[in-house]
């Protein structure tokens, strides 16, 4: 059977920026390559900002239906996580009328769960970003503000937000037909934690667009571009500030490394943590040497520009 049409998924897709947002748009992009029609089913709203995206909108050629995402109160009720299965599955069950449906790949949980229950018969692969059991380790939790609001945040978060989306990512990994992990290592993680599901795992070792994360031809002209000194040895990281990516182990690093005055880090990302992260960074005596550079939607000039990447990741 032709595959014509495949629905990609997640609970946040573009005008976002992150790596599940980009890795959606690059499936979708190499669909249209293979004559497949992407459709993406998302959220009308981005983490970032309160302003409610269309229904639908074709981005880049690829069409995308978002469903509408509840109020805030979702937040203050604990219910965040869930809140998408109720809207997204009525899109799911208007598109299922509406096109022919030949596979769903899934990258969010709630939004997963949603899909499986609105498209009977219809093949659905979860891509595994990450293991929840894992993710619920007291090392990766982050620290939090102190007081009575950071003391109830952490609460929260330890005995019921992190265990709803156990719950939840349980619920699509045996629901799922085909579970993708992006490494032999994730593999063995998702059969510890799951062993009746392992005959459904797959091992797809992540691609790179060759043609745009390359070489620069003129770095040094690409630098004075960016606003950046051909004096410096540059290091980049790339990814959302959060506990687990390590990054204060990095700022450490280079307060232990005195005898490099040339060395900057290029950080590119957001996320909870960069107050905490530009704290510590000053309290070290290196704020100079750390540049936050937020959310750039052109990455790949900051990975020429750089001299070499900066895994930190502990997770």
């Amino acid at each position: 059977m032709k595959v014509k049409s495949i629905i990609l998924t997640s609970s946040v897709y573009k005008p976002a920026v992150g790596g599940i947002e980009s890795s959606l748009h690059a499936i979708g992009q190499a669909l249209k390559d293979f004559g497949i029609t992407p459709v993406v089913v998302c959220g009308d709203r981005i983490p970032t900002s309160r302003i409610r995206l269309p229904e639908r909108q074709i981005l880049d050629g690829i069409d995308v239906r978002r469903y509408r995402n509840a109020g805030r109160w979702v937040n203050f009720a604990g219910l965040s996580l869930v809140a998408p299965i109720v809207p997204a599955r009525r899109l799911f069950k208007r598109l299922y009328k509406m096109m022919p449906v030949d596979l769903v790949i899934a990258r969010q949980p709630a939004v997963g769960l949603a899909a499986a229950a609105s498209m009977p018969g219809v093949p659905l692969v979860y891509v595994v970003p990450s293991l929840s059991k894992r993710l619920h380790r007291k090392d990766l939790l982050g620290p939090w503000s102190g007081g009575v609001r950071g003391q109830s945040l952490r609460l929260v978060n330890q005995l019921w937000l992190m265990p709803q989306n156990h719950r939840l990512q349980g619920s699509l990994i045996r629901r799922a037909d085909v579970l993708v992990v992006f490494s032999n290592n994730m593999r063995n993680q998702l059969i510890d934690a799951y062993p009746p599901e392992q005959h459904k795992i797959q091992v797809i070792s992540p691609g790179v667009a060759a043609d745009r994360f390359c070489p620069a031809t003129d770095q040094g002209k690409l630098r004075a571009d960016l606003g950046l000194s051909n004096e410096y040895v540059y290091g980049i990281s790339v990814g959302r500030l959060i506990s687990a990516k390590g990054y204060d182990l990095a700022i450490q690093s280079i307060k232990n490394l005195k005898e490099f005055d040339n060395l900057r880090w290029l950080l590119v990302g957001d996320g909870p943590e960069r107050e905490r992260l530009a704290n510590k960074a000053e309290a070290l005596g290196v704020a100079s040497k750390v540049i936050f550079l937020g959310e750039r939607p052109n990455p790949e000039e900051y990975y020429q520009a750089a001299d070499f990447y900066l895994m930190s990741s502990i997770y």
